[in-house]
């Protein structure tokens, strides 16, 4: 990456070349990688030369036997049996996954993998990285009608106030890791990304709330991120970006979710019962804020772009569905 711009050159017409030769010479380039690669390569160019294959223009490794990934936990759960009608799981997890490689896949996952070859340099927190997680399920029973503290009694009025019940399952977790890069700029050579520059002393973040679909949200701080120094001809990246494969401790909103049910049972016969339920996803219809613009390619703010907005909600709106059953 560090040729810069010769990588675009014919790597022949270079190394004879009085200025250009004394510089491949001196990253170990001094002849053709083989006798025909002038006459017979897909490409001639010094990029092409440096391949570790340079007689192939792509390799595909669809099930890549490497990478390496490290889980550690605390998790806590506590459980309640039914007491006075209520029930509930509560369970909490503090976590942190590391790897250097995020799908078993070709794909890589959500990485931006810069060198494929240094897996060192991809060790970053995992895309499915989850630190705070804590997950609630609960079950009341309301205590009215007959055998219950309240309204113990019999008859029509037991069929109306007997049998019902709130339950609710809750989740709340750390927001997704977010990796900040620019597809809009070339290595020179075969390269499957590139991550951005993170600007020492500036913070990442900006002081966010609300959201703004219309003209997007500041979240990303525009000044805290930029491109690895380029080329001054062709805009090839002259290293990779100092980012990590995800940042270490900034990420998108937190995430929250709520859904409760309301269910009634009535006893009609020995045999028969009817049971009414409403199920309610999303019960608060909170909004939330999904991840910001983390492409730099897209442009900054000032200058009409997206990078560091968040223009989507984080969930979808609240639905309530009812249910009649007949249980026979």
């Amino acid at each position: 990456m560090a040729l810069g711009d010769i990588l675009a050159d014919d790597l022949a017409t270079d190394l004879a070349d009085p200025v250009n030769g004394p510089i491949l010479a001196s990253f170990g380039i001094t002849q053709l990688p083989y006798p025909s690669f002038e006459t017979n390569n897909y490409d001639t160019s010094v990029a092409a030369a440096l391949q570790p294959f340079p007689q192939y223009s792509g390799l595909v490794n669809n099930y890549p036997t490497i990478g390496s990934s490290t889980y550690h936990s605390l998790q806590l759960m506590g459980r309640k049996t039914v007491t006075h009608g209520l029930s509930f799981i509560a369970a909490y997890t503090w976590s942190k996954t590391l790897t250097d490689t995020d799908s078993a896949l070709y794909a890589s996952g959500l990485q931006i993998v810069q060198d494929f070859y240094n897996r060192k340099a991809e060790k970053a927190i995992a895309s499915f990285d989850v630190p705070q997680y804590l997950k609630l399920t609960w079950i009341y029973e309301l205590p009215f009608g007959h055998g219950r503290r309240w309204l113990n009694t019999s008859g029509p009025l037991d069929r109306l106030v007997s049998g019902w019940q709130l339950t609710a399952i809750q989740r709340y977790y750390s927001g997704d890791p977010l990796v900040v890069f620019d597809d809009g700029v070339s290595a020179g050579i075969q390269f499957n990304g590139i991550r951005a520059d993170i600007v020492p002393g500036v913070p990442l973040t900006v002081p966010s709330s609300g959201l703004d679909v219309t003209n997007g949200t500041p979240y990303l701080n525009p000044a805290a991120f930029t491109d690895p120094p380029l080329s001054p001809v062709n805009s090839f990246v002259l290293r990779p970006g100092n980012s990590p494969g995800f940042l270490p401790h900034t990420r998108g909103p937190g995430h929250s979710f709520e859904n409760f049910g309301i269910v009634k049972d009535t006893r009609i016969t020995e045999r028969t019962a009817l049971q009414f339920r409403a199920d309610m996803f999303n019960v608060f219809n909170r909004t939330g804020r999904g991840n910001p613009d983390t492409d730099l390619a897209d442009g900054l703010p000032s200058q009409g772009g997206t990078f560091g907005l968040i223009f989507d909600p984080g969930q979808d709106p609240r639905v309530i569905l009812f249910a009649l059953r007949l249980k026979f």
